[in-house]
């Protein structure tokens, strides 16, 4: 090749090469030139289009971009010379140059808290039912009511005569919407969620009411309410009214939860009516099965039928906290087992209820577990500062079942504390036929660990005498009626001031402690009047004035009553000549046997005990203690000043020749025999008790506020017994009636 071809071949290459390199550069400039974001502070070419909630687009002054509660419309969106925009990093991207004029266009984000989905009409309802059951079901989506909205008013309609929703809600031939979702012959309306797809939404009814809701039978599913199932959803500030009947599940506003959901300031007003005996009726909601939290609502409904009813929430399975809510309705299941004015049923071993700031006014009626808060327990259930007004009653039950003022049954699973709570309402059983009856002013009977501190009851708790068979236990507790093997129950800084009524098993505090391990009284009374007037029902009458019966097994069994007291009179008797039994009643407990053992501390008796019978019947300040077992009873610092009148009368008590004694610092009345055998008491006259030199020997019995004076030395609570660690003695001052009483803090 020739010098001049090369040089010529070698300028034109690299020629092409700087031309390709200043091509891209210029290229690459000019893309970056065109695609750019818009400056809103600085642009004059751009007309921002913001969706206002009547749907239309008006022009807005603003120099921000809109991030929250609108999308960007794509669709609308261009350019003048027809270019497209794009939503790239919360800004507007365009491909074109800043010399054409722009329109931008913003949607409301509807169903958010700021830009909610309105329901102003019936037919919203029905759309937002049937778009859920058609598979959207409302993630996070907000609705709001608008206004009321009453199903039989034709004002709340669009059309109420129209036609086109009659499929759905399976209103055959050609009536009116009006007509399927209100008339008696119809099945009314659809639940909003379904067994398949759950609502997932947010509903805030603006303190709005629904009226005249109606749900009628089978046809819309198992799970009737205005919403069947709700997951991870809020229902909030919403009222409801009108009558749902099934024999499926049934609530008045929610049937099901299903994940975390918010019930907060509902109020029901609907009638619910249940149908079967397997399924649950609820005012508020009728079932948990995530966590559900229930605020600030009320029941004002009829709540009747099925297995589990309740004025808030018929069955619980999983973790539910109840806050602030009260029923005022009457709540009645005459079909299944369990009954309550908040809670019908705490499902299970691995369920947790609470309970806080709220109450029944309502009367609950049932024929198996009743209970004013909760009729039966299995899980963790708290109680706090609650309270029960209405009457709680069982009648026609054929099976043993405990009724009581807060809770009727806890299963031994359970696991139950109540604080700082009380009932006033009566307490009955009228049953029929039922060899076991058991009510209580707080609790029916408990197998479960339990807790009651800071609370009470004043309302009567009776069993009606006149339906009485024969060889049945007949358990009435001011508090408990029965604590049936259970491993631990204590009583702290509570008392009864109701009257108990009809028992054979019978206290002031606690009818019948069967085979508990461990029962601790503590700083606990009596008042109430302790009255049993049975005739020919086969049993022995068993009476105390804090506990009526311990019964022990094999030797674990234990009663300890410390810093305690009975005031309250306590007459017993059995009038029928041909079928009378034996009576055994005592100012503190009323009869111990089969091998338990007790221990009576710092406390004392005040109440008058009387027996009436043409049978064996005993009269004790103190206790009773029976049976062939072995027996242990420890007394120290007690007294009693209580009258007793029976054909066998003691100021301490009658024991058993097979009780081991410890009796210290003990005192009854002069004009009574102190026992059946020579024990360790002193006996005074009434008059040196009323004085306050005897005030002066109990608090000289106590060396400090753990430790007591015994013939032979002193010992502390704790070496009477260990569950004793932590507790103290209470000191003794004069009463303004005259008698020594405790200064319980």
């Amino acid at each position: 090749m020739k010098k001049s071809n090369f040089l010529f071949f070698t300028f034109g290459f690299i020629l092409c090469f700087l031309i390709c390199i200043v091509s891209i550069f210029y290229t690459s400039k000019k893309m970056q030139k065109e695609e750019q974001y818009f400056d809103l502070e600085n642009s004059s070419l751009i007309s921002m289009m913001l969706q206002d909630d009547t749907g239309e687009y008006k022009k807005a002054d603003r120099t921000d971009w809109p991030t929250e509660g609108y999308n960007f419309n794509k669709t609308l969106s261009k350019c003048e010379n027809g270019s497209r925009l794009a939503w790239q990093n919360d800004k507007v991207v365009v491909n074109t140059t800043t010399s054409d004029k722009c329109y931008i266009y913003f949607d409301l984000e509807n169903g958010t808290d700021k830009f909610p989905y309105q329901i102003d009409s019936i037919e919203d309802l029905v759309r937002l039912s049937k778009e859920v059951a058609d598979g959207d079901t409302k993630s996070g989506v907000l609705y709001v009511l608008t206004r009321d909205l009453d199903f039989q008013d034709p004002a709340s309609y669009e059309d109420s005569q129209r036609t086109d929703f009659n499929e759905y809600i399976g209103n055959t031939g050609s009536d009116p919407l009006i007509t399927g979702l209100t008339q008696e012959d119809k099945t009314g309306f659809v639940p909003i969620g379904n067994e398949t797809n759950h609502f997932k939404g947010k509903f805030n009814g603006k303190n709005k009411k629904i009226d005249n809701l109606f749900i009628k039978g089978q046809t819309h599913g198992e799970y009737n309410a205005l919403f069947g199932i709700i997951e991870d959803s809020e229902i909030t500030n919403l009222q409801v009214s009108g009558t749902i009947t099934s024999s499926l599940h049934i609530g008045g506003v929610v049937c099901d939860n299903r994940g975390t959901s918010i019930l907060d300031g509902i109020i029901n007003y609907v009638n619910v009516t249940g149908t079967s005996t397997s399924y649950t009726t609820g005012g508020v909601i009728s079932r948990n099965y995530g966590t559900v939290t229930i605020k600030n609502s009320q029941n004002y409904g009829n709540i009747s039928g099925n297995n589990d009813a309740a004025g808030i929430l018929g069955f619980n399975s999983r973790t539910a906290v109840i806050e602030n809510s009260n029923n005022y309705g009457q709540i009645t299941n005459t079909l299944g087992n369990n009954v309550g004015g908040i809670v019908g049923r705490d499902g299970s071993s691995n369920s947790s209820t609470t309970i806080n700031n709220s109450h029944n006014e309502g009367n609950v009626t049932g024929i198996r577990y009743t209970g004013g808060l909760i009729g039966y327990a299995n899980g963790t259930v708290e109680i706090n500062r609650n309270y029960n007004d209405g009457e709680i009653l069982r009648e026609d039950g054929n099976t043993s079942a405990g009724v009581g003022g807060l809770l009727g049954e806890a299963n031994a699973a359970a696991n139950i504390t109540i604080k700082n709570s009380s009932n006033k309402g009566e307490i009955s059983d009228y049953h029929t036929g039922v060899r076991s009856v058991i009510v209580g002013g707080l609790i029916g009977r408990t197998y479960a660990v339990t807790l009651i501190e800071d609370s009470y009851n004043n309302g009567i708790v009776k069993i009606d005498n006149s339906l009485r068979i024969e060889n049945a236990d007949y358990d009435v507790g001011g508090l408990i009626g029965a604590t049936d093997s259970s491993e631990a129950v204590s009583i702290i800084n509570s008392y009864n001031t109701g009257d108990t009524f009809n028992g054979n098993r019978q206290g002031g505090l606690i009818g019948n402690c069967y085979i508990t391990k461990n029962l601790l009284l503590k700083n606990s009374f009596n008042i109430g009047k302790i009255i049993s007037d049975i005739d020919g029902i086969g049993r022995d009458i068993l009476i105390g004035g804090l506990v009526g019966y311990q019964r022990g097994n094999d030797g674990d069994e234990s009663i300890i009553i410390l810093n305690s007291y009975n005031l309250g009179d306590i007459e017993a008797k059995n009038s029928d000549k041909e079928n009378s039994r034996r009576i055994y009643a005592s100012g503190i407990l009323g009869t111990s046997d089969y091998g338990a053992s007790s221990k009576i501390i710092n406390s004392y008796n005040i109440g008058n005990v009387k027996t009436i019978s043409t049978n064996e019947n005993v009269s004790n300040g103190v206790t009773f203690i029976y049976g062939s077992n072995v027996q242990n009873l420890y007394l120290n610092n007690i007294y009693n000043i209580g009258n007793v009148d029976g054909t066998d009368k003691y100021g301490m008590g009658y024991f058993a020749d097979n009780t081991i004694l410890d009796v210290y610092n003990s005192y009854y009345k002069t004009e009574y025999t102190a026992s059946n055998i020579s024990i360790n008491a002193t006996a005074m006259s009434e008059t040196d008790m009323k004085k306050q030199s005897f005030v002066d020997t109990l608090n000289n019995n106590i060396v400090d506020d753990t430790t007591l004076n015994t013939s032979s030395g002193s010992i502390t609570l704790t070496d009477i017994d260990p569950l004793l660690e932590g507790y103290t003695l209470s000191e003794w001052r004069l009463s303004e009636e005259g008698y020594p009483t405790l200064i319980n803090e």
